[in-house]
């Protein structure tokens, strides 16, 4: 599995190039062979960590901002709100560091194609946000309602750490 997020996260490289520079033909497949080739990023795939995953997960958040900006689409708020949506799974509200640094900074990084107003640009970032939150409360809300039905039927046994189910665990 996490070669295949590295495999991911590589071949992602080609589509935010081609957005953030499409006069420059080759700067996707250029950049897609330099991870390739990071002695970083190799070890990475190998290894199952967590960081990798995020890394994936922002790339595709932050894809879908690029969408958003040079297409003019309302489909790219909705892929940036999916990234932020994963990466909530994965991490936590971790992901958001990443993503809304690009997306509140824009007027900053954004020397061509602004949009008509910074009103539905910043409206697209908070849709994409509540998107992103409603796909992690999606797991946390129910998480959270087993987890109190599961605790209220074990019983802890302080002087060893360990937990007894009591014989009710088989229900959840």
């Amino acid at each position: 599995m996490p070669a295949i997020a590295g495999l991911v996260g590589a071949l992602l490289v080609m589509p935010l190039a081609a957005l953030l520079w499409p006069r420059q033909r080759a700067s996707g497949p250029v950049g897609a062979w330099i991870l390739f080739m990071l002695t970083l990023w190799v070890l990475w795939t190998t290894a199952m960590l967590f960081d990798l995953l995020v890394a994936v997960r922002a790339e595709i958040a932050l894809l879908g901002v690029l969408v958003a900006w040079r297409r003019k689409s309302a489909a790219g708020w909705l892929v940036a709100g999916l990234g932020i949506g994963l990466g909530i799974l994965g991490k936590g509200p971790v992901i958001l560091i990443y993503v809304l640094l690009a997306a509140v900074l824009a007027p900053w990084w954004m020397t061509e194609q602004r949009p008509a107003s910074w009103l539905a640009w910043y409206g697209g970032t908070a849709a994409a946000i509540l998107l992103g939150a409603a796909i992690g409360l999606s797991w946390a809300l129910p998480a959270a309602a087993g987890g109190r039905r599961l605790a209220a039927s074990a019983s802890t046994d302080y002087f060893t750490g360990a937990v007894r189910a009591a014989g009710r665990l088989d229900r959840y």
